[in-house]
């Protein structure tokens, strides 16, 4: 709880992000190496390593560039929206995805789509030589 409204002071939720990545990929690790124990070590690991690490790494990489370029082009202003939009999706997927698995995984579809959308959208246009 703390954590949710620490992210929403800016350039605090900056310093979060810098000590939650290496935890995040620590963790992404850890996880992925007690779903897989039965294998042979060195897949264990490199699947721990590459799977769990990477792609937790990934998201939470994303996570903190999407919040450090806010940081930058609106001076912290726009953290707290920012903030508020995460918590407000990862609290309705973590619900969806209990009660209702098949929908989650169309809202999540959906959700990347969308994303997709405002990346084109927003990603500057290359100029026609």
């Amino acid at each position: 709880l703390v954590e949710v409204f620490a992210y929403f002071i800016p350039y605090v939720d900056n310093l979060l992000d810098s000590i939650a990545l290496p935890l995040a990929t620590l963790a992404g690790t850890a996880v992925m190496v007690a779903t897989v124990a039965d294998l042979d070590p060195v897949v264990t690991w490199s699947l721990a390593i590459i799977a769990g690490g990477g792609t937790a790494a990934a998201i939470k990489g994303a996570s903190a560039t999407g919040r450090l370029t806010s940081t930058t082009t609106t001076a912290g202003l726009g953290n707290p929206v920012i903030s508020f939009i995460e918590t407000i999706t990862s609290l309705l997927f973590s619900v969806v995805s209990i009660l209702a698995p098949v929908i989650a995984s169309i809202l999540v579809i959906l959700l990347l789509i969308f994303i997709f959308a405002i990346y084109r959208k927003l990603r500057p246009r290359l100029s026609k030589k």
